[in-house]
């Protein structure tokens, strides 16, 4: 994972995650809601971080998606390139998600990691820079 995970819901709470991190000067991994592959897709998801990339080419930005126990969206998300994947289905498929995802660079994560979610703060940009300064 190249910086801290950010959960976000939508592009204006990236925007607000990636600002922050260019302020403070750190990398940052974007990180899906829980479940978001199912809820709203891998091509959702993969857009808002292609849209983010775009609009702060200067910043390191990782993207993480929540694909809970849909091996079938995870599949879908290690085409979309992401640069991980959280799968908390059987250890089978996540082993074989895993040897297809170290081809493409994709790490597979059976839990999903610590994260800052937007979604929860009142002030999210202030609650952003320190959660990737800390």
């Amino acid at each position: 994972m190249g910086g801290k995970p950010v959960v976000v819901h939508d592009l204006n709470q990236a925007r607000i995650a990636l600002t922050a991190a260019r302020t403070v000067g750190k990398p940052i991994t974007l990180l899906s809601a829980p479940a978001a592959a199912s809820a709203v897709g891998p091509t959702w998801f993969a857009t808002l971080v292609r849209t983010a990339r775009a609009e702060f080419p200067d910043l390191e930005i990782e993207a993480i998606l929540d694909c809970d126990r849909a091996a079938g969206r995870a599949m879908a998300a290690l085409q979309a390139g992401f640069n991980g994947i959280v799968f908390t289905g059987s250890h089978g498929v996540l082993l074989k998600l895993a040897d297809i995802g170290e081809d493409r660079r994709c790490t597979l994560y059976d839990m999903r990691p610590d994260a800052l979610d937007l979604m929860a703060q009142k002030d999210p940009a202030a609650a952003c820079r320190a959660w990737l300064q800390g």
